[in-house]
C-alpha cells in the first residue's frame, strides 16, 4: 500500500541528509534499509519492468516522473505505442500512465488516458515527431548510456529531498546538482514527450526550474 506524503517523509529524510552534507559513506555503513528503503532509480527503476516480463517492444516507456499524486508520492511512467524502422522513432502519444510506490515498487494505480489529459492536443491516431537515439555518441562521456546513468544518479540525490521538501541542504549544491538534472534530461529524455513530463510532473519540474533559477 502507497505511503502517506508525511510518512514518506519522516522515512527519507536520513537519507536526504546524508547525502547532502557529504555523509553518504557514512549512511552506507549503517543498516539502510532500517531508514529506508527507498528504491534507488540508479538501482531499481533503470530496469522498471511492468506485470510479468518486460514491456512488449511495441510500446516505450517514459523515464520515471516523480509526482505527488492524492497526496502520496509516487512514481509516475508514460507509455507510448511505438516502432522503430531503420533509426527514427516513431511513437505515438502516451495512452498509458503507471504510478508506483516509491519504497516497494508495487503498481499503485494505472490508467488508459489521452494527449488532453497531458493538456496538449495530438491527435493520438498520428505519430509525435520523429527523433533517434543515433544523435548521441556511441561511447564517451556524452554518450546516451553515460548520460542515462548519470541523470539516475541525480535522480536518487535530487528525489529524496523534493520528497522531503527539507531546508536542512546545501543550497549551492543542491542548485549545481539541479542545473545539471535539467541539462541532462534535456539532452536524453524523448523530445516531443517533454511537454507531457512536465505536465505530469509538474509539481517536480516546477521545483527543480525555482532551485535552478
Amino acid at each position: 500500500m502507497a505511503q502517506s506524503f508525511n510518512q514518506f517523509r519522516r522515512k527519507i529524510t536520513f537519507l536526504m541528509i546524508a547525502e547532502l552534507v557529504g555523509c553518504a559513506n557514512a549512511a552506507k555503513n549503517q543498516d539502510i534499509d532500517t531508514v529506508i528503503n527507498f528504491k534507488s532509480f540508479s538501482k531499481h527503476w533503470i530496469n522498471v519492468v511492468f506485470r510479468d516480463g518486460a514491456v512488449p517492444s511495441s510500446t516505450h516507456t517514459s523515464l520515471p516522473v516523480p509526482v505527488l499524486r492524492q497526496g502520496q508520492v509516487q512514481i509516475a511512467y508514460m507509455i507510448c505505442p511505438f516502432r522503430v524502422i531503420q533509426g527514427p522513432v516513431q511513437m505515438r502519444p502516451p495512452n498509458q500512465v503507471i504510478w508506483c510506490d516509491p519504497v516497494s515498487a508495487d503498481i499503485t494505480a494505472e490508467a488508459y488516458v489521452s494527449s488532453d489529459y497531458f493538456g496538449q492536443a495530438d491527435d493520438p491516431g498520428k505519430n509525435l515527431p520523429e527523433w533517434s537515439f543515433d544523435n548521441f555518441p556511441k561511447s564517451g562521456e556524452n554518450s546516451y548510456d553515460n548520460l542515462r546513468k548519470r541523470l539516475f544518479e541525480l535522480y536518487d540525490v535530487l528525489f529524496p529531498v523534493w520528497a522531503t521538501d527539507s531546508t536542512k541542504i546545501d543550497r549551492v549544491r543542491l542548485q549545481n546538482l539541479t542545473c545539471e538534472f535539467l541539462k541532462i534530461f534535456n539532452q536524453v529524455s524523448e523530445p516531443p514527450l517533454r511537454p507531457y513530463y512536465y505536465s505530469l510532473g509538474n509539481d517536480y519540474f516546477k521545483w527543480l526550474r525555482k532551485l535552478a533559477g
